[in-house]
């Protein structure tokens, strides 16, 4: 028996699509592999344990019915329960044999984003793509301004910045920038942006999910800053998002302003990183003041001996991405 609690992305969007499938097909797993457990899967996806949130009391009537079984925590779409909701949940589910699928560590964790962007990003030949012709020290895309990400903004215009690289950030209650790109939003629904033109889309920046976005940019810069969702916090679970694979796929070396843990977590998973090739002990500013004083000569030089690097990580990419596939379709067998 199956019972399924959460919510999901609405299907007409990209991501809940790719959502329901990878959720079906996870049940499906568990039917086989627990033909007659009390069996209960958790979508996570916008999940709180507030005592009045419709999903967390169907999960307390649930044990209160039956104290024991297997728990099935999904995680995808979005970043893991924090640490408050998931301490809850766990507590709850005490005497449950609890499996955490997703974007959490241990033995199921899985890259779920990798292997969407596998099947719908555009398609690019490295000619198209390619650093022959620097303009741009650097690109820097945000959409939603998360305090991290405004803060890194700040410093790009304290430092005067901007102008050698380009940087965006999505409109919000929390800032005056003016700092989009004026993008017809309804352009970039083949590359998942699901609200169109409608103003509860919010930021006037697009969800670019799919894509490299404006190749005239993208082919002429440098150095690509990852703009992540998480922050540091050693308490969350990690994840790593489609932000982090695109200058993999895009062949660019890049920063992460966000969670300091994903480094290490490409290393592990095969990629190269490019921390090393800058004299500033990992400082995103310090790295663009240090760039804004080298010729562009030696900034294309400096490409062309990451070159190897650059191309290795955009092939390891779809390798993983094809090695994560599989482990999804067989969760419980694939280690």
């Amino acid at each position: 028996m199956i019972t399924f609690i959460g919510r999901k992305f609405p299907t007409d969007w990209d991501y809940g699509l790719f959502e329901e499938k990878t959720i079906e097909s996870i049940i499906n797993q568990i039917e086989r592999k627990f033909p007659l457990g009390n069996n209960i899967v958790i979508n996570t996806t916008w999940f709180l344990t507030n005592e009045d949130n419709e999903n967390w009391i169907k999960c307390k009537n649930l044990v209160e019915s039956n104290n024991n079984g297997n728990v099935f925590l999904l995680s995808f779409v979005d970043p893991a329960p924090n640490p408050w909701d998931l301490g809850r949940i766990l507590q709850l589910f005490c005497k449950f044999n609890v499996y955490k699928i997703g974007n959490f560590s241990g033995e199921f964790a899985c890259d779920w984003a990798s292997t969407i962007l596998c099947d719908r990003f555009k398609k690019y030949n490295e000619d198209e793509i390619i650093l022959t012709d620097i303009k741009y020290n650097f690109l820097s895309y945000s959409r939603k301004p998360h305090e991290h990400r405004l803060a890194l903004y700040k410093k790009y215009v304290e430092n005067n910045l901007l102008d050698c690289g380009i940087a965006t950030l999505g409109k919000g209650p929390n800032h005056n920038f003016d700092a989009t790109l004026d993008e017809n939003l309804n352009n970039y629904v083949q590359h998942g942006h699901w609200y169109g033109n409608a103003p509860d889309g919010g930021y006037s920046i697009p969800h670019d999910l799919f894509s490299l976005g404006r190749l005239d940019i993208w082919q002429h810069h440098f150095l690509n800053i990852v703009n992540e969702t998480m922050q540091n916090w050693d308490l969350q679970e990690l994840m790593v998002t489609e932000k982090t694979f695109k200058p993999l796929i895009g062949l660019r070396p890049f920063l992460i302003n966000g969670d300091v843990r994903s480094y290490q977590w490409l290393r592990d998973r095969g990629f190269k990183t490019f921390n090393h090739w800058f004299p500033t002990d990992n400082d995103i500013i310090e790295t663009l003041l240090w760039l804004k004083n080298q010729p562009k000569e030696t900034i294309q030089q400096l490409y062309n001996s990451m070159l190897p690097d650059l191309k290795h990580n955009r092939s390891r990419f779809f390798e993983f991405a094809q090695e994560e596939k599989l482990r999804m379709e067989n969760i419980f067998d694939v280690r």
